[in-house]
């Protein structure tokens, strides 16, 4: 008697990694993000929904930068919106506990990475904040505040932007090139409903050991084979990050780098095959209850990003579940209800 395995990255955690960019000439904060170190900052686009132990991608359209001085850190963050007209910012006064309750932008840094203890932040479009400071999961600190860190906001058709100043005494610690500290922002919208965001996935206010992380870089460029060593041991295994064209997998075997085009071009091959053995059991025939599967493939055949290599993972693995399926019936013709057995 045989035991089939299948182990499939469809559900692995995507670790968020951003790396911090040191300045010479930081930004006026104005709101409108127009400075050359924000042009030269890494961005932050990959947004998934709040709440969620294995969320889906957000709706919402996110930016986050991030550059730092001996001042303290800078952060710009752009907040995409077709219903610019329905945009909440009712709280006209700082350290409202209820801010949360606006459309927001909250940030929380923890400079120990440990997932003990952090400062949280919170934003409204109008530029009005409040803070706390979390010392640990029982006690949170809200009178706390910060002394030193600015705000300024600005709201055009499409967008609200942010654009921010924390003084390192504000945030706990003073970075210096090579430090790691585990960062979330999310970001709360309210038009009919709530909706919200998090630049780390199946991270909240609760969930610390999902925060994703902040790198302080020097001059020396972060290449993925720097960031895999940075990262290994820090990481919940098994997990996967990606690092500009590549993909870093953590496993318990080890772990590995491969360009994310070779990456898409095995899942597909893969895929095809898994597609044609499923064909030939059925004459031929797609079945009709993976046919929505492969119809989402197809549409993006030739795409090598990472969200097409998540989506063949899955239908790899609906495809391979079907396949012993129809060969549990072929070769020792269960009834449909023993099937599970």
């Amino acid at each position: 008697m045989c035991l089939f395995f299948l182990k499939s990255t469809a559900g692995l955690r995507e670790v968020a990694f951003y790396k911090v960019s040191p300045t010479n000439d930081p930004p006026v904060l104005d709101g409108k993000l127009d400075e050359q170190c924000w042009k030269n900052a890494e961005v932050l686009s990959r947004y998934w929904q709040y709440g969620k132990p294995n969320p889906p991608p957000s709706p919402l359209k996110t930016e986050f930068r991030a550059v730092y001085h001996t001042d303290g850190l800078y952060v710009g963050i752009v907040n995409y919106d077709d219903q610019i007209e329905l945009l909440h910012k009712n709280f006209q006064e700082d350290d409202n506990i209820d801010l949360w309750r606006d459309d927001c932008a909250e940030l929380y840094f923890d400079p120990e990475a440990n997932g003990i203890g952090h400062t949280i932040f919170t934003v409204n479009p109008a530029g009005v904040k409040a803070d706390r400071k979390r010392l640990d999961t029982v006690v949170y600190l809200w009178d706390w505040n910060g002394l030193n860190w600015q705000t300024s906001a600005s709201i055009a058709k499409d967008r609200w932007t942010l654009e921010l100043f924390f003084s390192w005494e504000d945030l706990g610690k003073k970075a210096a090139p090579g430090d790691l500290w585990q960062f979330l922002h999310t970001r709360y919208a309210w038009k009919n409903r709530f909706i919200g965001a998090a630049s780390a996935a199946g991270a909240d206010s609760r969930v610390t050991e999902n925060f994703g992380y902040l790198f302080f870089s020097g001059k020396t460029p972060v290449t993925p084979q720097k960031t895999a060593e940075i990262m290994q041991g820090k990481v919940q295994i098994p997990c996967i990050l990606l690092a500009g064209n590549d993909l870093i997998c953590f496993s318990e075997t080890g772990t590995r780098i491969e360009p994310m085009e070779k990456v898409v071009k095995d899942a597909w091959t893969e895929y095809t095959a898994l597609l044609e053995e499923i064909k030939r059991l059925h004459h031929g025939q797609i079945p009709g209850s993976c046919r929505k599967t492969v119809e989402n493939c197809e549409k993006l055949h030739g795409d090598i990003s990472l969200a097409t290599y998540r989506l063949l993972e899955a239908a790899k693995e609906e495809l391979f579940k079907l396949k012993w399926e129809c060969l549990l019936d072929l070769h020792f013709n269960l009834p449909k209800g023993d099937k599970a057995k």
